[in-house]
């Protein structure tokens, strides 16, 4: 099993709800970690909101210092040109702007998920540590 017992730890806790409505509602600094596992911010699509720098800098100040924000970035292949594979340099950007350049790797995982294969589901990792220099 991947999850190895995860699920049963006290210290989790998985919410399936309104991802917006939970991050605006719950107290700042009180997120360890957000994973954002989410359908492709298609302009009017069910949560292209998610990807906006208002909803980061919401998710920022939810963080615990040294929280970890983890989305889902689109395709971040550079030999696919469409349109909906920029989304990844896009979201990247957006990070950077909220959670400062540092704190935004530019590398990506690429997950392994079967039938998916790399790089259809890369993710960016962003922490919530700062320099003192990055305005929020």
């Amino acid at each position: 099993m991947f999850s190895d017992g995860a699920y049963q730890d006290p210290r989790s806790h998985l919410i399936f709800a309104d991802a917006k409505e939970v991050v605006e509602t719950c107290s700042d600094g009180s997120l360890d970690v957000l994973i954002c596992d989410l359908n492709d911010p298609l302009e009017g699509g069910p949560c292209w909101k998610l990807y906006s720098q208002e909803f980061y800098l919401t998710a920022y100040r939810k963080l615990a210092p040294g929280g970890v924000l983890v989305t889902q970035a689109g395709c971040s292949s550079v030999w696919l040109h469409t349109e909906e594979d920029s989304q990844y340099s896009a979201i990247c950007n957006t990070l950077k702007t909220v959670f400062g350049p540092d704190q935004v790797p530019c590398h990506v995982c690429h997950p392994c998920l079967p039938p998916l294969h790399p790089p259809s589901l890369p993710l960016l990792l962003s922490s919530s540590m700062d320099d003192g220099e990055h305005e929020h």
